[in-house]
């Protein structure tokens, strides 16, 4: 197995980013000599998705940034993603949450979202201990497969939502069968829940994707699945609601599991273990119905998640 070996200058010569890239394509896709892999990036990443595509001889497309989390790419980049045996995308926002990524899961592509990917979430990519995470995803998809409800406590707020028949989703870091999805770097378990079943209220104090890493915590309050109002945050909060209609729909709650995971970006910390992040938006690509074009993940440090009777987070500690 590759071994990750700091450079003597700051950041990752592009060797060892080519390294990282055959690690993935090996460790997390299993990728045979006879398969077909495309590497998509955006402008801002190029300085990655370069290396990346070099180190599996595959071809690399550059794309504009997307605008938020979930934004559908071109016509022409979507069916290309159905082309290909598996898809490396390293962008800006997560193209996770797309119909693009969806439609070609079905047609059986394997798809990995790594947004907001930095060198450093690189190296965490490769210190995961990705065995850990198939028995942690396996414990807390059994909880959650068999729960009805979830309970959220943060800032001494609570909030409550139905899981009845919906479907947990496991994200380990092993995508080796066809059609999977996943990100990188790993180690959650989601869940959407049922959208008109949310109330309550919760504080998010980490940091939002979409707006970055928070100086001061934003208390959102819900009702009948919609975030009715919200209390702190940054002043663009607001316009970015505003601007994208069903953005305010409660629509996933996650759980962290990875101790290699720590704050290098937004998309990293709500793998650490024992946060918990409840998303705004869109949900249909992730076994919710709702549909909304922007997906904005919210990350809470030291929540207290139980499910039905079960604590599994305890004020920021994983107890699975």
């Amino acid at each position: 197995m590759f071994q990750f070996r700091p450079t003597a200058i700051p950041g990752l010569a592009g060797d060892l980013m080519k390294d990282v890239a055959r690690f993935i394509a090996d460790r997390c896709l299993n990728l045979q000599t006879d398969e077909d892999v495309l590497v998509v990036c955006d402008y801002p990443h190029l300085g990655i998705g370069k290396p990346f595509g070099e180190g599996l001889s595959s071809p690399l497309v550059c794309i504009p940034p997307a605008r938020c989390n979930g934004e559908e790419p071109s016509p022409q980049i979507s069916h290309m993603f159905t082309e290909y045996d598996a898809i490396m995308a390293l962008t800006t926002f997560s193209l996770g949450p797309t119909d693009a990524r969806k439609k070609a899961c079905e047609k059986g592509a394997r798809f990995i979202s790594m947004a907001g990917i930095t060198e450093e979430s690189l190296k965490t990519i490769v210190d995961t201990d990705y065995e850990l995470l198939e028995e942690r995803g396996l414990c807390l998809q059994e909880i959650f497969e068999r729960g009805e409800y979830v309970t959220v406590e943060s800032g001494g707020l609570h909030l409550e939502m139905s899981i009845k028949e919906r479907h947990p989703l496991p994200l380990t870091g092993d995508y080796t069968r066809q059609g999977a999805f996943g990100t990188l770097p790993e180690g959650e378990v989601l869940i959407s829940p049922v959208e008109e079943s949310v109330e309550g209220s919760y504080v998010v104090d980490v940091g939002m994707v979409g707006l970055g890493f928070l100086k001061d915590p934003i208390t959102f309050h819900v009702r009948e699945g919609q975030v009715v109002s919200c209390e702190g945050g940054p002043e663009n909060l607001e316009p970015l609601l505003n601007a994208h209609p069903g953005s305010r729909q409660i629509a996933e709650c996650a759980v962290g599991m990875n101790p290699a995971a720590t704050y290098n970006t937004v998309f990293e910390a709500k793998k650490i273990e024992g946060t918990c992040h409840i998303s705004l938006g869109d949900n249909h690509t992730i076994g919710g119905c709702h549909r909304a074009g922007i997906h904005m993940d919210g990350v809470i440090s030291a929540p207290t998640v139980i499910i039905d009777r079960t604590v599994v987070v305890d004020h920021g500690t994983l107890v699975i």
